[in-house]
């Protein structure tokens, strides 16, 4: 890498929290760190991250599908908000039909814990589980998507606006990460020829 002047990112060390107390907004643990299902329509996980641009934050929340890794579900916006998760887990919805009993699972944030979200998820057939709070590992999937998507998109490009910020993802979500970016857990498959095989097995 050196000899090609290539350079990695890194990032720092993360340490866990302790373990806080569960309340009766939050959902139990389903998924138990088990985030390769085999099964096409078992398991999705959510989670959001922020993308600094010349105006200010715009915040992106992104539905993976676990079997496959591919991103059924994304929304951008200027709010942090449940808006922001419920429109994402629209978009997942519509993509990938109604299967009663799916699992959703999502971290302990206030956009998941909200009314609105719960809500949401039984209406549509969904069991929802979160992870143990302060504890990332339970949802380490949407950790390593987001630090990809980061190094290689947002800490590459300088993003004048909001809608700046759409095209680019509708860019690497729609054309490059489902189609053509290659998966170490997937036996260097892309997520949509996974998710191809496994329609073919069902």
């Amino acid at each position: 890498m050196r000899e090609n002047g290539l350079y990695p990112i890194t990032l720092r060390k993360w340490k866990p929290y302790r373990k806080g107390k569960c309340g009766a907004m939050y959902s139990e643990n389903l998924v138990q760190r088990r985030l390769n299902p085999v099964s096409l329509n078992a398991v999705c996980a959510g989670d959001i991250a922020y993308i600094k641009t010349m105006l200010g934050w715009v915040y992106i929340a992104v539905v993976l599908e676990l079997s496959n890794k591919k991103a059924v579900g994304c929304t951008v916006n200027k709010n942090i908000d449940t808006e922001l998760v419920k429109r994402a887990l629209s978009n997942a919805i519509m993509r990938r039909g109604h299967h009663n009993g799916f699992i959703f699972h999502s971290n302990r944030g206030v956009q998941y814990s909200n009314m609105g979200c719960r809500t949401m998820l039984p209406e549509n057939g969904i069991t929802p589980s979160m992870s143990v709070p302060g504890f990332p590992y339970d949802n380490a999937c949407m950790e390593s998507f987001f630090a990809s998507f980061k190094k290689e998109l947002t800490y590459r490009y300088d993003f004048k606006d909001l809608e700046n910020v759409r095209e680019a993802v509708f860019r690497y979500i729609g054309l490059f990460y489902n189609r053509k970016r290659l998966h170490s857990l997937l036996g260097y498959k892309t997520p949509m020829e996974e998710y191809r095989l496994s329609k073919q097995a069902a």
